[in-house]
């Protein structure tokens, strides 16, 4: 694994046309490459044909032991156990160290139901986030499959995704954890509603922590759908966070017309947080501060920026 900063100039093409044949003409200057740290750079090394390290996140746990880790994503990692003989993808932890091959699967996703879901070539480890030190992790599988009468002519497989999250130590401790980050399962199917979701495509947390957002790229006919949900247990129990989850489409109407893209947008294919929105009123005033919830993601290749404003009423 090598971080690598990589400069290509190409300069005008021509097109010309001749003989019922279009040739294309590009002339590119040389190609110009540098390790970013060529005196303290870490090589980890994965199997081959997994593609290794096509997701990275760096991570610090405080519990029960204080541990730097660098997650590695390798999607087409064979599975073991009772997923031998598939490639459903893994997540991978490795210790800040001078060795190449001392990193350790993360034991997750270790079983399968056939007569519901598929997680052969699922690509879990596609996307990796860490909250930071002493966080959660989220790791996703965005083509996680739902089955339908399975074993029959008219059997049904839909790519919805799913995600992961785990705690701090990368194990399950909280109810919060876990594989049911599927928000596309139960819904109508069909890739003009939830059938293609591909949640997981882009996932990350807000800055505070509060929240996490998932991004479905596949959602309503590839226009692409983003979730924001609820992700801090303390604030559940104690009833100080109470909104949400929110989409673009709105989770309750999932009209797809609220979406501001056409078809084929592939909104969620990527995704960014906004800061938050001011501090609350006081109690006293009896008023609610209704603050906008700020997504982003590439539309057709450019940022797509506040694609709607998510309002939610709360109180101090």
């Amino acid at each position: 694994m090598h971080i690598v900063a990589t400069f290509l100039r190409v300069e005008p093409c021509r097109l010309t046309a001749a003989n019922g044949t279009l040739e294309l003409a590009v002339r590119k200057k040389a190609v110009q490459s540098f390790n970013l740290d060529t005196d303290h750079a870490l090589h980890k090394l994965g199997d081959r044909g997994t593609f290794f390290g096509f997701s990275l996140a760096l991570h610090q746990q405080v519990t029960p032991d204080p541990q730097s880790w660098i997650l590695v994503g390798a999607p087409q990692a064979a599975g073991q156990g009772a997923l031998l003989g598939t490639r459903p993808g893994a997540l991978f932890k490795c210790p800040v160290s001078p060795e190449e091959y001392d990193c350790e699967r993360v034991d997750i996703d270790g079983d399968v139901h056939l007569n519901k879901e598929s997680k052969d070539n699922q690509w879990l480890g596609v996307t990796v986030k860490s909250q930071g030190i002493g966080g959660k992790v989220v790791t996703c599988a965005h083509l996680y499959e739902l089955r339908q009468r399975v074993k029959q002519p008219s059997e049904t497989r839909d790519p919805i995704g799913r995600c992961y999250v785990l705690s701090e130590d990368l194990t399950e401790r909280d109810d919060l954890d876990g594989g049911e980050w599927k928000f596309c399962e139960g819904r109508p199917q069909g890739h003009e509603q939830f059938g293609f979701c591909q949640q997981g495509m882009s996932v990350s947390f807000t800055p505070d922590n509060n929240y996490i957002l998932f991004g479905a790229p596949g959602t309503y006919n590839w226009k692409g759908e983003m979730r924001v949900q609820l992700l801090n247990q303390s604030l559940l129990d104690l009833g100080f966070y109470d909104d949400g989850p929110y989409e673009v489409a709105d989770q309750k109407q999932l009209n797809a017309q609220l979406i501001p893209v056409p078809s084929h947008s592939y909104l969620g294919i990527t995704s960014v947080h906004r800061p938050p929105a001011p501090p609350l009123l006081p109690e006293r005033d009896q008023q609610a501060q209704t603050g906008p919830q700020g997504l982003c993601g590439i539309h057709g290749g450019y940022l797509l920026s506040l694609c709607s404003s998510f309002r939610s009423e709360k109180y101090i």
